[in-house]
Parts: structure tokens; C-alpha cells; sequence
């Protein structure tokens, strides 16, 4: 639980101080804290931080699908983020960014981040990283399960994503965080901001008993990471 506390306060400091979400290379940190040091490297000719609305839950969507999942699997387009976290969740689902419905201008609406849509997404993502971490108790890994709205519905893991989970199911060696970051993140966060989650792995969350927290936190801190979840 020390772990998810960081991970509550520091991303929370970043996404709602100001009505900004910014990475936390803008924060000064302590050298101790691996998670904080997210950004903290700045790589020149590429800018650290991003500022600006949510993307909303449709271009997430299609980001998760196309990174998580089987593309070719039936059930991947049924997969929406808002739609994983109950039906009092989906009822709110405008809250996580869209665009207005019978609008002539069809405007981008809550995609400003504060502090209820960020509580939202946080609950969003961790739900469905802590249905990946499941994973582990189960022996078939080939799909996950996730509650959409009010029923069961299995979903056909990416065949990458698929080959990584027993190494980090088990802690093994030869998981290749790199490549898990790089399926989830595709290139769309600095150098910098990869070589820090890295370090943070590494040298915090190898050290993580419980493995289901473990490799909850493993997606969780990708999940939440500004550079996924922020318009340029």
C-alpha cells in the first residue's frame, strides 16, 4: 500500500495543481524516490511536459484496444474504458472527455482536467490494470475478463502483451520492461520519461512482495502517465 500512496499523491500533484496536468519533470524532486523522478531528465530538443485537455474516453479507447488487445479478436471494439468501472461509472462516462452531442460546433467537452475527472480516470485505469493482474492467479493467460457495465466479457490479450505476462506474472528476469512500456506507450512520451519508469521498476517495484500488486502498479504507472492520457 506505500506504493499505491505514492503513486496516488505524486501523479495527483501532477494532474490537478493548477487545473494542469503536467509530467513531473517540472516538479523538483527528491534523489531518493524513484517514482519521482519521472521527467526529471530532460532530454534537449524535446519538450518534458504536456499541457492541454484529456484526449477523452474515445481516442483512449482506441489507444487500449490496439496496444491491450486482439485486433482481430470480435470482442475488441466492445472494450471502452468507461464502461469497465459499473453502470454508475458509464452514467457519467461525458465527465471523461467528449465531444457534445446535437452541437452544430460538436465542441470537446470536460476534456479541462480537475480534480473529479482525474479521480474518474484513475479509477478507470487502475480497474482495468487490476484486472491484468489477475492474470496471475489464473492458468490461462490468453484473455482477461472485465464486467461491461452489467456482464462478463472476455477479451483476447495482444499477442505481445500476451507473450510478456507469465515473466511478469513471475518476476522473472527475463521480463523486458522496456518492451512493456513500448507496447503500452507506443513513442509518444520523451526518452527521459521512459529511462525513469524504467529506473522506478527497477528499484522499487522489483522489490514488491505481493505480486498482484506488483503487476498492478506495473500497468497502473504506464496507464496513468500523462504523455497517454493528454492532447498535445
Amino acid at each position: 500500500m506505500k506504493i499505491r500512496r505514492k503513486i496516488l499523491s505524486f501523479y495527483f500533484s501532477c494532474f490537478i495543481l493548477t487545473g494542469l496536468i503536467i509530467t513531473c519533470g517540472e516538479r523538483q524532486t527528491s534523489p531518493q524516490s524513484s517514482l519521482q523522478m519521472l521527467s526529471s531528465t530532460k532530454n534537449p530538443g524535446i519538450s518534458s511536459r504536456r499541457v492541454g485537455e484529456m484526449e477523452g474516453y474515445s481516442s483512449i479507447n482506441e489507444k487500449l484496444r490496439q496496444r491491450l488487445f486482439d485486433i482481430d479478436d470480435k470482442n475488441t471494439r466492445q472494450f471502452s474504458i468507461e464502461s469497465i468501472g459499473g453502470i454508475g461509472v458509464y452514467q457519467m462516462r461525458k465527465l471523461l472527455g467528449t465531444y457534445s452531442e446535437g452541437s452544430p460546433t460538436h465542441r470537446f467537452q470536460n476534456g479541462e482536467p480537475n480534480p473529479f475527472n482525474t479521480m474518474l480516470w484513475h479509477h478507470q485505469l487502475s480497474t482495468l490494470a487490476r484486472g491484468f493482474s489477475r492474470l496471475c492467479e489464473i492458468q490461462n493467460r490468453d484473455n482477461v475478463e472485465f464486467t461491461v457495465i452489467d456482464r462478463e466479457v472476455s477479451f483476447a490479450l495482444h499477442p505481445n502483451l500476451r507473450a510478456m505476462m507469465p515473466a511478469l506474472c513471475a518476476g522473472s528476469p527475463s521480463f523486458t520492461a522496456r518492451e512493456f512500456w513500448e507496447q503500452l506507450m507506443h513513442y509518444e512520451a520523451p526518452h527521459s520519461e521512459q529511462e525513469a519508469w524504467l529506473h522506478f521498476v527497477d528499484h522499487e517495484l522489483a522489490a514488491q512482495k505481493d505480486t498482484l500488486e506488483r503487476v498492478q502498479e506495473t500497468f497502473t504507472t504506464v496507464l496513468l502517465n500523462p504523455y497517454l492520457l493528454l492532447q498535445e
